[in-house]
């Protein structure tokens, strides 16, 4: 019915191109209704694998929930306890695929509320809700136990959380230091003796990423004061 003249000889270039289109017909039409370039599987869970690798889940899946009614029925206090709530339970059973979009609704749903604001975006991206994100490490210091992962305790789901980054920089040191003493999980004399060499870091002259704090001053009201 219609054909595109990539105008590439290189294969990879034209796979490149189809799978956008195909992306975009997803966009358009629905995930259900369209499949095409790697995304060519009839099992949806497959497809969305598929997508994520590419880093266009997220597009696919906020164009359906745009053409969805969403529920706002609860309050905007209400929705941010059921989002933790929802959340918790998903880290707890392991962070299964076939669950994802149901978190990510819940995130998106707040987008409908007035409360909403632009500098919340960075909450919608799976860096920050996904199983390996942060917020799993921030429900681990609030609740007090390890969340989503198989570390012991808190304090040692702290210090792999600092570790993250590359190349010497860690920008999201700080972020994870003042949720810790926020809530001050239970630590041993010997890590708190730790505890103290990470809290130097908070000294560092560094340029820290901020791009949460916004977000988590609200969903975690206690870290407002520290965050801010």
């Amino acid at each position: 019915m219609h054909a595109i003249n990539t105008g590439t000889r290189n294969t990879r270039e034209a796979e490149d191109l189809e799978n956008e289109v195909t992306i975009l017909m997803m966009i358009r039409h629905g995930i259900e209704q369209v499949r095409g370039g790697h995304f060519s599987y009839p099992d949806r869970q497959l497809v969305e694998h598929h997508l994520r690798l590419k880093g266009a889940w997220e597009r696919v899946v906020l164009s359906e929930l745009d053409k969805q009614p969403c529920d706002t029925n609860e309050s905007w206090d209400q929705a941010m306890r059921t989002l933790l709530e929802h959340a918790t339970r998903f880290y707890d059973a392991g962070s299964p695929k076939d669950q994802q979009q149901v978190l990510f609704a819940d995130i998106y749903r707040l987008t409908r509320y007035r409360y909403w604001r632009d500098e919340f975006a960075p909450a919608l991206n799976p860096a920050f809700w996904g199983g390996k994100g942060i917020l799993p490490v921030l429900l681990s210091f609030q609740l007090g136990r390890t969340v989503g992962s198989r570390l012991d305790g808190p304090f040692n789901v702290l210090a792999a959380a600092l570790c993250r980054g590359k190349n010497g920089h860690h920008p999201l040191r700080r972020l994870f230091l003042k949720v810790w003493q926020t809530y001050e999980p239970q630590r041993t004399a010997t890590q708190a003796i730790t505890l103290e060499k990470f809290l130097t870091y908070l000294d560092e002259e560094t340029e820290y990423d901020r791009q949460y704090d916004e977000f988590i001053s609200v969903l975690f009201p206690e870290t407002r004061h520290l965050l801010r």
